[in-house]
């Protein structure tokens, strides 16, 4: 399954299973993360902590469109 494939279904991807896919370490997308480049949801419990973040797949796909002067 190409990643392609699966932004259009899932919307929101878990870091470790993102950077698989794409075929990067997940430190190196931590990084991508940190300096704003791969766009995340982040998940808070009831007192307003972070307790997990996904990749935003559907924010992504419609960057990458738009750089490549596709429509979104």
């Amino acid at each position: 399954m190409d990643i392609q494939s699966v932004s259009k279904q899932v919307p929101l991807m878990d870091r470790s299973k993102f950077a698989e896919e794409v075929g990067i370490s997940l430190a190196t997308l931590n990084e991508m993360i940190r300096k704003g480049y791969v766009p995340v949801i982040r998940l808070k419990n009831a007192n307003g902590n972070t307790k997990r973040s996904l990749v935003n797949l559907a924010a992504l796909r419609i960057t990458c469109l738009n750089e490549e002067g596709l429509p979104s």
